[in-house]
C-alpha cells in the first residue's frame, strides 16, 4: 500500500507537466515562428518599397505598383520590377494581406504592417515597421 501511494503521488506530480509540455510547447513555438517570420517579411517588403523609391523617385501607391508598372509613370523605363516575387499582394503567415500605408509622400514616409496572430488591425500583436519608415532617397550629386 505504501508503494502504491508513493507511485500515485509521483504520477500525479510528474505526468501532467510532461503532458502539458508535449502538447502545448510545440503550439507556442509555432506561434513564435510565425511572429518572427512576419517581422522578417515586413522588413523585406520595406526594402522592396525602398528599391522602387530609389529607382522611380516616389513611393508606390499600392502593392500593385511593385508588381506591374503603374499606368501614369512619367518614366516607364526606370521601372525594373517586379519588386516582389509573387504575382499577388503579399500575405502574412496568418493569411491576411500586409497593410501598406503612405504616411507622407513628400517626406517618403510609409508603414507596412501585419494584423498579427489575432487578425485584427490596431491591436497590440500587430507587427509593423517603425512608424514612420523613411524611404531611401537618392542623394543629389555635385558637378
Amino acid at each position: 500500500m505504501r508503494y502504491r501511494l508513493k507511485t500515485l503521488m509521483i504520477l500525479t506530480a510528474v505526468v501532467p507537466p510532461l503532458i502539458w509540455g508535449l502538447v502545448w510547447l510545440p503550439v507556442l513555438r509555432g506561434r513564435n515562428k510565425n511572429i518572427h517570420a512576419a517581422r522578417i517579411q515586413v522588413q523585406l517588403l520595406a526594402e522592396a518599397v525602398n528599391l522602387y523609391t530609389l529607382e522611380i523617385g516616389t513611393l508606390p501607391s499600392s502593392w500593385g505598383d511593385l508588381l506591374v508598372p503603374p499606368v501614369n509613370l512619367p518614366a516607364p523605363q526606370k521601372w525594373t520590377g517586379p519588386y516582389l516575387q509573387n504575382p499577388s499582394p503579399p500575405r502574412d503567415p496568418w493569411g491576411k494581406v500586409y497593410g501598406y500605408l503612405v504616411l507622407n509622400r513628400a517626406k517618403g514616409e510609409f508603414q507596412i504592417c501585419s494584423h498579427g496572430p489575432d487578425g485584427v488591425l490596431g491591436t497590440q500583436d500587430d507587427i509593423a515597421t517603425e512608424s514612420p519608415w523613411f524611404a531611401a532617397r537618392p542623394t543629389a550629386t555635385r558637378r
